[in-house]
This record gives C-alpha cells, sequence and structure tokens, in this order.
C-alpha cells in the first residue's frame, strides 16, 4: 500500500510540474499575440511601452531593424522564446506595424503526437478484439489473449479512442472531422481527465511491460488534452 501512495505522489508531482510549465507556455503566447494584436498604425512609442508594462510573463527591447528603424521585439522566457510581437516605428516614433511570429506550435505537435499516439492504441486495441495475443500490454496484463467479455472491452476502447482522436486533431485549422457544435473544451477536459487517471493507473501496474509503455503513453495524451483546453 505504502508502495503505491509513493508512486502515485510522485507521478502526480510530476504531472502536475509539467501541467505548470504548459499552462504557463501558453499563457505567456496568449499575452504576446493579445497585447501584439492592440498596436494599430499610428500608436506611439509611449502608448506601446505603456500596454507591455501590464504585462507579467513577456520582456521587451529596442532593437535597431536592418532598414535601419527603430523596432521593438517582445517575447517570453516562459515559452522559451517561441513566439514574438515586432512592432517597428517611423521617424516620428509612430507604430508602421506589428506582427505576431510563432516560431514553434507546442500545442500542434502535441496534438499531432497524441492523434498518432490514439490511431496506434485504437489499432491495438482492435488486434486484441479480434484475438491477437498482445493482452500482456493492457488490461493489467493478466492475460495474453484476452478472454471475451475483454475483447467487448477492447472494441469498446478502440471506438472511444477513435473518437478521442478525432477531438484531439480539431486542434489543426483547416481538418474538421467533427462539426463545430461540438462542446470541444467539455471534450478536452473530459479526455485530459481520463488520461490524468489513466496515468495514474498504469503507474501502479503490477505488469512491468504495461507500466513502461502505458504510463508514459497516457501522460503525453494527458498534456496533449491539456494543452488543447488552455490553447483555445
Amino acid at each position: 500500500m505504502n508502495n503505491i501512495i509513493k508512486k502515485t505522489l510522485l507521478t502526480l508531482v510530476l504531472l502536475l510540474s509539467l501541467s505548470a510549465l504548459l499552462i504557463y507556455w501558453h499563457e505567456a503566447d496568449k499575452e504576446i499575440r493579445i497585447l501584439c494584436s492592440m498596436f494599430y498604425e499610428g500608436t506611439s512609442t509611449d502608448q506601446v511601452t505603456q500596454t507591455l508594462n501590464t504585462a507579467n510573463l513577456l520582456v521587451y527591447d529596442m532593437v535597431e531593424a536592418p532598414n535601419g528603424q527603430i523596432a521593438l521585439q517582445a517575447d517570453s522566457p516562459h515559452n522559451l522564446y517561441a513566439s514574438e510581437c515586432s512592432v517597428h516605428f517611423d521617424e516620428n516614433e509612430k507604430v508602421i506595424r506589428a506582427e505576431y511570429l510563432r516560431h514553434f506550435n507546442l500545442n500542434g505537435v502535441l496534438a499531432l503526437t497524441g492523434s498518432l499516439l490514439l490511431l496506434l492504441l485504437a489499432g491495438g486495441q482492435i488486434l486484441l478484439s479480434m484475438g491477437r495475443p498482445y493482452g500482456e500490454y493492457f488490461w493489467g496484463g493478466y492475460h495474453k489473449v484476452l478472454p471475451t467479455h475483454l475483447r467487448i472491452g477492447s472494441f469498446i476502447s478502440s471506438l472511444l479512442l477513435l473518437f478521442a482522436m478525432l477531438v484531439l486533431i480539431h486542434q489543426f485549422q483547416g481538418i474538421e472531422f467533427l462539426t463545430s457544435d461540438f462542446p470541444f473544451s467539455e471534450l478536452n477536459t473530459f479526455f485530459a481527465v481520463l488520461f490524468l487517471l489513466s496515468t495514474l493507473a498504469n503507474a501502479n501496474s503490477e505488469n512491468p511491460k504495461e507500466m513502461k509503455l502505458m504510463t508514459p503513453v497516457a501522460a503525453l495524451l494527458f498534456l496533449a488534452f491539456l494543452s488543447a483546453i488552455f490553447a483555445i
């Protein structure tokens, strides 16, 4: 019992730490993107800096652009400078244009990775439901070939995993298998909680194969859906 509690607490601490870093990443990106959208042509340098001074997660600096004009660059260490706002001024220190640039899309990477993992897991569950001998990695690892009731469970699980994949794919603009009427925010929360619980369960699995393989997979899927929640 003590070993289970230790594993659960250690896993929770690790997941909470990664979750905090992920949330800060998204909040920093949002701050840069939203503030950058507030700088219209003709806005003065003082107004720009006053606006940026209200921010909590970004830093900025005045630099000289290649054309010799003054420019301001705002980014954040909280998302490892993965996005920036570049504001260009004329000789009268008025905004010419403001550009938001994203150098690395963490949410997109997590969504793509998570979607591929969900597709592989769904395929694995379908194979299990057909009687293939891969049961040592699923359902506690007690059966190499699943009995009938677990085969039915695997088939139902494959459908749920495929649906989760469609929800996660919605993060990609222009790719929509589900209509916008679906409650994606609630679905992302549901699957994030589901894979959080799955991570804790797999971390305490008595089967070493299941624990070593499925714990990081479930944790990554938890982070993918958590990212989808805060990327909105």
